[in-house]
């Protein structure tokens, strides 16, 4: 018979088992930028044609002229990683998301409230 005498050290490594695939980084923030057209939905004043908005850099400034003597009001915009944006401290309160080529949002003027949805255009 054997007998050992003392004390037995055990020896564990860590092994990060790995799926076969390797992780992945964070996703970066979408590519939002490009020239966007399309149509504007409104309560309070006529729908129109929306020709010209340009993302540049994830933002936008989306420039509105009121039909009560306001004068031309203007939001904005910052697009987050995830296509949604709002800024409702802007003269023009804002919000909306970008969904692949399309960026719909909502505003609200003096004299109306508003649903835009613009596509962006290839190049």
């Amino acid at each position: 018979m054997f007998r050992a005498a003392g004390s037995v050290a055990v020896l564990v490594a860590i092994v990060p088992v790995s799926s076969g695939h390797a992780q992945q980084p964070p996703k970066p923030a979408g590519n939002y930028d490009g020239k966007y057209a399309g149509a504007m939905r409104c309560v309070g004043i006529a729908n129109t044609r929306v020709n010209g908005l340009t993302v540049r850099q994830g933002r936008f400034i989306f420039n509105f002229k009121t039909t009560r003597g306001a004068g031309t009001r203007s939001c904005a915009v910052q697009i987050k990683s995830d296509g949604t944006f709002d800024n409702q401290s802007c003269d023009l309160p804002m919000s909306g998301k970008v969904t692949g080529d399309t960026l719909q949002a909502s505003f609200k003027s003096p004299d109306a409230l508003c649903d835009l949805t613009v596509t962006r255009e290839k190049n």
